[in-house]
């Protein structure tokens, strides 16, 4: 079975492009969508229309936009934290944002990466690659990995995570 990614963003746009770089990646995770932070949590408590899990299973990792709709990135990633069942899901938390202040709070928070959404599609493609392979290699766990993605602004930039640092979904 394949590695899941949930992928939480309102930007159709940014899911389109996110679509056709695993597409031209050749990424073998199979990537679920939900439009925003309201249907995220859904997704994860698996309430209609989520709630067949062959269809919408737990994923192995969220990549989470910070400004959304209804419930921000920052509301789901401390909903997903506070859970037992999901808090060691990893969470990368991918935006546009490059605010140092973002970047401490979703580490404080329990982010396990921050990664700026690149501006070019030759570079969405490479961190897809990358992801996939972090997500197929499984010596370490994703969560450790993940903080050593090239653009990891979490990792480059010293931030130390309070409550995640070493869990693992692996």
């Amino acid at each position: 079975m394949s590695a899941v990614v949930l992928n939480v963003d309102d930007n159709l746009d940014d899911v389109l492009l996110l679509k056709r770089a695993c597409h031209k990646a050749d990424a073998k995770f199979d990537v679920k969508f939900v439009e925003d932070g309201e249907f995220a949590i859904e997704y994860m408590k698996g309430h209609a229309p989520y709630n067949d899990r062959s269809k919408h299973p737990i994923p192995n990792l969220i990549l989470l936009d910070l400004n959304m709709p209804r419930k921000t990135g920052f509301e789901v990633l401390e909903w997903l934290k506070a859970n037992a069942e999901f808090r060691k899901i990893p969470v990368a938390i991918f935006t546009s944002s490059t605010n140092t202040n973002d970047i401490r709070d979703a580490v404080s928070r329990g982010a396990d990466c921050y990664l700026e959404k690149p501006l070019n599609y030759e570079n969405l493609i490479v961190l897809m690659e990358r992801i996939d392979s972090v997500l197929r290699n499984r010596t370490v766990p994703i969560s450790i990995a993940l903080a050593e993605l090239p653009g990891c602004c979490a990792a480059a930039d010293g931030f130390q995570r309070s409550q995640s640092k070493g869990n693992s979904a692996d």
